[in-house]
């Protein structure tokens, strides 16, 4: 270990000065040639240190870059460990990059004790050199301090390397990885795509046309066909809890079907009238309750909850067709669909208009103006 060069060079020199002390007792005269000869050997051993430092110096300030750039690659190794967590196609790649990140770290901490300590030998040897020291010791710590120098930065390239390896690894087993569910989503799409063109070729479980009369029934159904590109899910949607959002003055309730929507790419059908409360009712099949939190199946929900608002803002199931027929050229039951449209439209900001008649994909003001005062 590198030793502060002040306390190593006056611990030598008074070891020497008693041996000098036994001999000079006894020698009345020192030669001139033998100080002379003392004086050539001491400016050689200041030259040494003198060329030492500087080399020291070179080094040091190598070093501040090169652990600059260790500490980023770890940082960056840390940072591809964390973000691989359950994304590789093993552990062993990921075990492998822990164990070198901690290897580069106990490397370059142990590097920065040892700077520090060639800074400081470098710093005492600066206010020391012009003392008169034992040659041979000022000689010794000018070697020590050149070893020292010559070896800070050694073994940084190979961490380095080492460390990009391990990075390189985790990052083929995570293509692995990817590709390995890349595979499984489009498996589990075309799958998604076989049942859903199943469905659609079914015969229609509800019919499209309503059964809407003054005193009651259902609206026709909601039923939007696919999209051409698949729409995306939303996680986590509550499709009552969506509801709600919209319905919040009266009292309805929310069925659930299975297979209501066969025939259909997404549906929904309100009863009202009757008697009763009204009743949404939608299809519970997993693949399309998904369907309900993208655009077209939010249309849906917004356009059955635009049929419980008719109802509860009209009073009657009468007024909803009577008021609903001055705004439409569409008669009876089918006025009550396209100001649904109009309602739907202006509540959610978009049309599916075009799909299924009366859907319409543009009101006019008055048209939005009178959809508006159900909410």
């Amino acid at each position: 270990m590198l030793r502060p060069l002040v306390q190593k060079l006056t611990a030598s020199k008074n070891k020497r000065l008693v041996r000098v002390v036994a001999v000079v007792a006894g020698i009345s005269l020192l030669s001139v040639a033998g100080i002379s000869g003392y004086a050539v050997a001491q400016n050689q051993a200041r030259s040494s240190l003198v060329e030492a430092n500087e080399q020291a110096r070179v080094s040091l300030q190598q070093f501040e870059t090169t652990s600059t750039a260790l500490d980023e690659n770890i940082k960056s190794a840390q940072a591809t460990l964390d973000a691989s967590n359950g994304k590789t196609s093993d552990e062993v790649s990921r075990k492998a990059l822990a164990s070198e990140i901690q290897k580069a770290r106990t490397w370059l901490q142990a590097a920065i004790r040892d700077s520090r300590m060639l800074a400081t030998s470098v710093d005492q040897s600066d206010v020391t050199q012009d003392l008169l020291f034992w040659p041979p010791a000022v000689n010794e710590s000018a070697a020590q301090i050149s070893q020292a120098a010559a070896t800070l930065n050694t073994g940084a390239t190979a961490v380095r390397k080492q460390l990009a390896t391990r990075v390189a690894d985790v990052a083929k087993a995570q293509a692995l990885w990817q590709a390995e569910q890349d595979r499984l989503a489009a498996e589990a799409a075309a799958e998604a795509a076989r049942a859903q063109a199943e469905r659609l070729s079914k015969p229609k479980q509800i019919s499209s046309e309503s059964s809407l009369s003054p005193t009651g029934g259902a609206t026709a159904p909601s039923a939007p066909p696919p999209p051409d590109v698949p729409a995306p899910v939303e996680e986590g949607f509550d499709i009552d809890g969506y509801l709600g959002g919209l319905l919040t003055s009266g009292s309805y309730s929310v069925q659930y079907e299975t297979g209501m929507c066969s025939g259909y790419y997404v549906c929904g059908i309100t009863f009202v009238g009757g008697g009763g409360n009204p009743i949404i009712q939608l299809d519970d099949d997993p693949a399309v309750l998904e369907i309900y939190s993208t655009d077209a199946g939010k249309y849906v929900l917004v356009h059955e909850a635009a049929h419980v608002r008719q109802f509860w803002f009209y009073g009657t199931v009468a007024l909803m067709i009577s008021e609903s027929e001055k705004f439409v050229d569409y008669p009876g039951k089918d006025a009550v669909e396209y100001m649904a449209d109009c309602a739907t439209i202006w509540k959610i900001g978009y049309a599916l208009g075009g799909t299924s008649y009366p859907y319409t994909s543009s009101c006019t003001p008055e048209q939005y103006a009178e959809g508006s005062r159900i909410w």
